[in-house]
C-alpha cells in the first residue's frame, strides 16, 4: 500500500508534474523538484497550455511563489495517453520547487533524507546526482536513466579508466555507485 510512501516521495526532474499528480491523486504526499516544474515539455499530442496554482511554487532565484511560465512548446516522443489526462494544472496537493536538486538540498539540507522515495523519470542531466543523493542519505530510489550527456560531464569514467560516452556505459557507470543497483 502507500503506506510506506507516506513521508512522500521526491519526483526529481519530473517536468509538468504528471507522476506527481498520479501518485498525489493516491494520497502519496509529493514534492516536484524541477526548474521548470510544472511547465516541462508537454507531450506532442497536447498542444494547450497549462499553468500552475499559485500557491506552492518556490523558485530557486527568489523562494517566492509565482505563476508558472507558458510552454515552450517543446515535444516529448508521443505518449499513448489522450490529451484529456494532460490538460489540467499540476496540483494543489503537489509541493514544487523550481529549481535543481543541488539548489533544493542547500535550501533544505534534509530534503532528501526525510523522504521516503526518490524518483526521477528522464531526468537528463540530474541523473547522476540523484543516484548519489539516495545513497548518500540511504534512501531508496527510482531512475530511469536517458541521456548520458557526455560533453557536460566529461570527466566520467568506469572503474576500467574507459570513458562514459554511450548509454549502455552509462548504464554500468551508476551500478558501478553501489552493488544493490541494478
Amino acid at each position: 500500500g502507500t503506506a510506506a510512501l507516506a513521508a512522500g516521495v521526491l519526483d526529481i526532474a519530473g517536468g509538468k508534474g504528471f507522476l506527481s499528480n498520479a501518485l498525489s491523486s493516491e494520497g502519496i504526499p509529493m514534492t516536484l523538484v524541477d526548474p521548470s516544474a510544472g511547465t516541462g515539455r508537454i507531450p506532442s499530442l497536447m498542444q494547450k497550455t497549462t499553468t500552475l496554482h499559485e500557491s506552492s511554487v518556490v523558485n530557486a532565484e527568489s523562494d517566492q511563489a509565482s505563476e508558472a511560465d507558458s510552454d515552450k512548446g517543446n515535444d516529448m516522443p508521443q505518449m499513448s495517453h489522450t490529451a484529456d489526462e494532460y490538460t489540467g494544472p499540476l496540483s494543489v496537493k503537489v509541493k514544487c520547487l523550481r529549481m535543481t536538486l543541488e539548489d533544493a538540498l542547500i535550501q533544505d539540507p534534509l530534503l532528501v533524507s526525510a523522504s521516503a522515495l526518490l524518483c526521477a523519470m528522464h531526468p537528463d542531466e540530474a541523473t547522476e546526482a540523484v543516484v548519489d543523493a539516495a545513497l548518500a542519505a540511504k534512501r531508496p530510489f527510482a531512475v530511469v536513466p536517458c541521456c548520458v550527456c557526455p560533453t557536460y560531464f566529461k570527466d566520467r569514467s568506469l572503474k576500467n579508466g574507459v570513458s562514459v560516452v554511450k548509454y549502455g556505459g552509462f548504464l554500468q557507470y551508476l551500478r558501478e555507485k553501489d552493488a544493490r543497483i541494478r
